[in-house]
This record gives C-alpha cells, structure tokens and sequence, in this order.
C-alpha cells in the first residue's frame, strides 16, 4: 500500500492526563462535507492501493487525489481502476492520463498490485472530472474520469 505524507486534518486539544480530547458537544451529527462543484480539477495522486471490490470481488486500484488549488484545495476525491475485460479501455484511457511512460516502459503488461505497492504513480498530477451521483440516498460527489495534468491551470476547468 503506498501513501503519500499527509497533513493533519483537524487539531485536538492534547490533555496531559487524558491524551487527545475530541468535543463533539456542539457538532450536529447530520453535518456533511460541503459537496465540491461539478467541474474538472487539479489534482496529485496520494495513495494508490490494490483491493478487490467489495460487490464483484474484481481486483481494483482504490486511488486517492487531492484538489491542487482553487476554492477546494486540499479536498480529496476518490477513484476506482477496476481490472476487468469490459473496462480495459477505461484502464488505459486512465494509465495515458497519471502516467504515459508507465504503458512505454511495460508494453502495457504489468501487475497492478505490484505497481500499487511500489508506490509508482503517488505525486503524480492529473485532472479530476467530478460530478455528483448518489450514495445511501445522499447526493455525494463522484470522480468520473481522470484526465492529463493541466499545464499552468487555474485549478478548475
């Protein structure tokens, strides 16, 4: 499983008799992430792991991106490569965007949870289509397709 460093996500009040204290006395318990806004977004790869999918069992990167800049910097998003002979045009289409020299290299014959572990594309950079969809009846953000880096981009296209 490879993983980029990540940042602190919330600050927590360190008690030196308790350790780490979490107040959540005035959170309401049906607060959500604001949903991003559709459009396609700057964004670097910070983990790439292999795993089956849990409804087919079909072998999977499970990637995870961050937002470069604009109004959501620092977001994540979520990506799912699956392995199946159905989606082998997707597969490639997403190889030529995180990393063109990758398919060169390899002939386009590689194994994807060696790649994974190898941490091969981490700080790679891309472009995210994110859209909406739905999930438990929540409308939810849904990472549609990765495309090539921008060059010189403002963040949101």
């Amino acid at each position: 499983m490879a993983r980029a460093k990540k940042k602190e996500a919330v600050e927590f009040e360190d008690n030196e008799e308790e350790g780490i204290v979490v107040d959540l006395s005035d959170t309401d318990e049906n607060e959500r992430a604001e949903l991003i806004a559709r459009g396609v977004y700057d964004a670097v790869i910070t983990e790439c792991e292999f795993e089956y999918s849990q409804s087919s069992n079909n072998p999977m990167w499970s990637i995870q991106l961050q937002i470069e800049n604009g109004e959501f910097e620092g977001r994540t998003l979520y990506y799912h490569v699956t392995f199946t002979d159905k989606t082998r045009g997707r597969q490639k289409r997403d190889l030529m965007a995180i990393d063109p020299e990758f398919l060169e290299e390899t002939g386009g014959v590689f194994n994807p949870e060696k790649v994974a572990d190898e941490g091969r594309f981490i700080g790679k950079h891309v472009r995210a289509k994110v859209a909406f969809g739905r999930y438990d009846g929540r409308k939810t953000n849904n990472t549609r397709e990765l495309l090539p880096p921008s060059e010189g981009g403002d963040g949101f296209v």
